[in-house]
């Protein structure tokens, strides 16, 4: 999130303090298990992810994982190569910093 494509930079602790008020009372935080886990290295390994996409990789895993409907971001051209087993969305309004 500290390279937004925002004018202005965000420091990683405006970062930290937007998600802990923000968001984290509103969501629960879910994760792989060891064996999922490996099983996502195996997946990437096999699409040749590289670099930052591997956090894309690890959050489809985690939504197909808890058999979520619906994944939102605002780079959907990134999660394309999984499939369809999930709708792929962009939320409808950025926000303001």
């Amino acid at each position: 999130m500290t390279r937004l494509p925002i004018p202005t930079k965000i420091e990683p602790f405006m970062i930290y303090n937007l998600i802990e008020e923000n968001i984290i009372p509103h969501v629960n935080v879910y994760h792989l298990t060891e064996k999922e886990y490996l099983h996502f290295l195996k997946l990437a390994s096999s699409l040749q992810i590289k670099g930052g996409n591997i956090h894309d990789t690890y959050h489809y895993q985690v939504a197909h994982k808890m058999k979520a409907d619906i994944l939102l971001t605002w780079n959907t051209k990134d999660f394309l190569k999984f499939g369809g087993e999930i709708e792929i969305r962009t939320p409808r309004r950025r926000f303001n910093f």
